[in-house]
């Protein structure tokens, strides 16, 4: 089966508004009083909630306990921001009141755009995790759009206050909580069945300081707001002449899932993640208190939110992190695919002259990224028969390289090239003698939003490329993975390596070993909507195609952003696992014990189950499996 996974190219700068943060002081932990009932009250965050620390299952719409729209409504007039009860995105696709011919139209036409979906209260950009319920089509009565796995209520919020609002209803009525800014995460983190979300997208303000001296650092910093995105926080830093680690894609939010995650970038060969650069967090608890987390404030939290994953120790509705001087880059892109003599015998998959260029670009993996270079690579199926492949480097990114030297770099991949007759074509390479240009001529918006694939990932470590012997037993492999019909790689080429020994965060150390984040994907047809169908897909995908993948390199991880939801032993590929993951487990119970902020494969989340479907009530795994 040939899927289409639409991940790359296309440019749109999208124009948001500013909306400023909360001018006061949080150095002290801070709460706001919402009177919502008369029944709850809140814990000093750092004794724990020894009273009321049992899970039990979430309220769910139509129970008795769910809160009635008068509560809801009296929660948006509390807050800044307002509360809105949004229908799904594609609703005015399907037959109803809501249906609109021309509305349906533009959603289908964007549906790939990523801003579409960030710009909506409670669409995101992965829907097979809403449950499939509210698909765009071009055929009114083909079926239903129901809430499925989205929210029933987001609040919009424009500062802390807002945020600890949110939690604090959430704790109050023990209904599920759920945090979105753009709704990027690969596994549909920012959404969740019978919830309330909070949506932190407003939360726009960049302040630059340009001497901070704290927390060990002596430099510039900015500090950023909770719905900042890549794209507008370099553009801030390239205004003062600076960098900040960031990310590849410009819609991605940088202090939610991506730097909480760890956050790669194409500068981690120089800088690292983003993580390690962060200096203080503003963070709303699930006890509704805002407390401030560094290196000398609340440390262990400070530990855990930088690296160890979003939607689980608490909502950052701010963010301080480093800024670094402006330098060159080069960046390279170019194409190749299948010659001539690999077209003539499409039909036995061999590709043979096609996989002798891709090896060679292998081999010189590990000596690109010791030199600091980051590439965004694709091998796509791709021309008139679906066995043709087609090699994809969307950016070989050089910081600190001249065009030149980044030439010299790919030389011996365009010679193997030469030598099987495979052309390289639209080979376009450029010197910037700053960043910010750089990486916006390297990385087109990302497209988004197909729902019958399922990624899946592996980090490959240095020791692969220590002789011929495990480079050979790497590319067979990748090859095998991706060699059957529709299979496909994005290869993200990078070393993360910690510069600053005295950092100590929860970024997985497979990213301090790594070289190759490699991405695959299964597919099913467009039109399967039987989620259980589904599922035995992924099945297959997760247990036996990736196997190999583990195999190869067991002690090693996946980025949990960019994987597999139903990777087994999750807690070691995504968090380093053991006592790693025992010291971030007790942070969340710290913090959480009752279980305020959940989302699939983050810390603690194997205490919790929404059904194999994923779109069902909230509730505690018993200790016998299944819902207690």
């Amino acid at each position: 089966m040939r899927v289409s996974v639409a991940i790359l190219l296309g440019s749109l700068l999208l124009a948001a508004s500013s909306v400023a943060l909360p001018s006061e002081s949080v150095d002290s932990a801070t709460l706001v009083d919402t009177a919502f009932s008369s029944t709850a009250g809140h814990s000093n965050a750092e004794k724990g909630n020894k009273g009321g620390s049992k899970l039990s299952c979430k309220v769910f719409p139509g129970d008795r306990e769910w809160p009635s729209d008068k509560l809801f409504e009296k929660l948006g007039k509390q807050s800044a921001g307002g509360i809105v009860k949004p229908d799904p995105l594609a609703k005015p696709c399907y037959t109803g009141s809501a249906f609109d011919a021309a509305k349906c139209g533009s959603v289908s036409e964007n549906w790939a755009d990523p801003y579409l979906h960030s710009g909506h209260p409670s669409s995101i950009m992965s829907p097979l995790y809403s449950g499939l319920s509210c698909i765009p089509t071009d055929d009114p009565s083909s079926g239903t759009c129901s809430l499925g796995g989205y929210p029933v209520y987001v609040l919009n919020a424009l500062n802390a206050k807002d945020v600890q609002l949110a939690v604090k209803f959430a704790r109050e009525h023990n209904i599920r909580l759920v945090i979105k800014n753009t709704g990027h995460d690969f596994s549909g983190k920012s959404s969740g069945a019978g919830s309330l979300s909070v949506r932190t997208h407003a939360m726009k303000s960049v302040e630059f300081i340009k001497k901070y001296k704290k927390h060990g650092w002596n430099g510039s910093a900015f500090k950023v707001g909770a719905g900042v995105q890549v794209l507008e926080l370099y553009q801030a830093a390239a205004g003062q002449g600076l960098v900040v680690v960031g990310g590849e894609a410009e819609s991605v939010g940088f202090t939610g899932g991506y730097m909480q995650g760890g956050g790669h970038s194409p500068i981690s060969g120089l800088l690292g993640m983003a993580a390690d650069h962060i200096l203080s967090l503003e963070v709303v608890l699930a006890s509704g208190q805002i407390v401030t987390a560094s290196t000398t404030s609340y440390p262990d939290l400070f530990y855990a939110i930088r690296g160890g994953g979003g939607s689980t120790f608490g909502i950052v509705t701010s963010a301080t992190v480093k800024a670094f001087p402006d330098f060159p880059c080069t960046k390279s892109s170019f194409t190749f695919t299948s010659s001539a003599r690999d077209l003539a015998n499409l039909n036995t998959l061999e590709n043979s002259d096609f996989w002798t260029v891709f090896e060679e670009y292998l081999k010189h993996m590990k000596a690109h990224t010791d030199v600091g270079a980051y590439a965004y690579l694709s091998v796509i199926p791709m021309g008139p028969n679906p066995n043709q492949l087609t090699f994809g480097m969307q950016s070989f990114f050089a910081p600190k390289k001249t065009a030149e030297q980044t030439i010299a770099m790919l030389q011996p991949v365009f010679d193997k090239a030469a030598e099987v007759n495979i052309t390289i074509d639209n080979l376009d390479t450029q010197y910037h003698p700053s960043f910010f240009p750089a990486w916006r001529a390297g990385f087109p918006k990302e497209r988004i939003g197909g729902w019958n694939s399922q990624p899946a990932s592996r980090m490959f470590p240095k020791r692969l490329w220590k002789d011929s012997s495990s480079i050979s037993a790497l590319f067979k492999a990748i090859r095998e993975v991706i060699s059957v019909p529709g299979g496909m790689l994005i290869g993200l080429q990078l070393q993360a390596p910690l510069q600053d020994r005295k950092v100590t965060n929860a970024v997985n150390p497979a990213f301090r070993e790594n070289v190759l984040h490699a991405i695959t994907f299964t597919g099913w047809p467009a039109e399967l909507r039987d989620l259980k169908a589904i599922k035995d897909y992924q099945r297959e995908f997760s247990e036996v195609t990736m196997k190999k993948w583990r195999d190869l390199a067991p002690e090693s991880g996946a980025y949990l952003n960019e994987a597999d939801i139903n990777e087994p032993n999750w807690q070691q590929s995504f968090y380093g696992g053991g006592k790693r993951y025992q010291k971030l487990l007790k942070i969340k119970k710290k913090y959480d014990p009752r279980g305020i902020f959940y989302a699939e494969t983050t810390v603690g989340s194997e205490e919790w189950t929404t059904d194999e479907d994923r779109i069902g009530r909230l509730c505690p795994v018993s200790k016998k499996g299944g819902k207690a």
